[in-house]
């Protein structure tokens, strides 16, 4: 676990805990030049309680390139009954 997120996530009560690694796995990135997903969560970072959808760069785990990477967090189906 990188570093820094771990130390936040160690000062957050259990629950908080719970809740941002959640939310961060909803997150996703998409490479602008090949096209590559992943979620925020798995890439080493924590996108917890958050809007918008920014535009970010960093190294691409696919294509190994520094690039744009657009983060996205996908709606809830409104015809899923919860």
């Amino acid at each position: 676990m990188p570093f820094l997120r771990d130390t936040i996530l160690s000062l957050m009560p259990k629950t908080w805990r719970a809740s941002a690694m959640a939310d961060s796995k909803l997150w996703l990135t998409r490479c602008t030049g090949c096209e590559h997903q992943s979620n925020v969560w798995d890439l080493g970072g924590m996108r917890w309680k958050a809007f918008g959808e920014p535009l970010t760069s960093f190294p691409c785990p696919a294509c190994g390139k520094v690039k744009m990477h657009k983060l996205t967090k996908p709606k809830p189906d409104a015809d899923r009954q919860v």
